[in-house]
């Protein structure tokens, strides 16, 4: 997933700034953009529950860890401060290893 979101973010710098503006200019953009966020929270979901992870409050934890992934590759792809370490996705992956099995 992480993976993901780095190919993702890096496909087009405007064409990502051109769609976070509309989400938060027009309704309906923001209404089908978050209706897929949650559908794609929903597949993730499934898909470790489907492969024995625990089900209490799975869908809130994935929900929680999408939020943080995309704000860390925002972070490391367009904000880039110069004096942030941004070597923590060991430390994402571990606070959520746990909590999940």
């Amino acid at each position: 997933m992480i993976k993901y979101y780095i190919s993702n973010h890096k496909i087009s710098d405007i064409a990502h700034e051109e769609i976070t503006a509309m989400i938060h200019s027009d309704k309906r953009v923001a209404e089908y953009y978050y209706k897929r966020e949650l559908e794609m929270t929903k597949m993730l979901s499934d898909l470790l529950i489907s492969n024995g992870f625990e089900k209490k409050n799975i869908y809130e934890k994935v929900h929680v860890m999408i939020g943080l992934i995309d704000n860390l590759w925002h972070e490391i792809i367009y904000h880039k401060h110069s004096d942030m370490d941004y070597d923590i996705v060991d430390n994402i992956e571990k606070l959520f290893k746990n909590d999940l099995w």
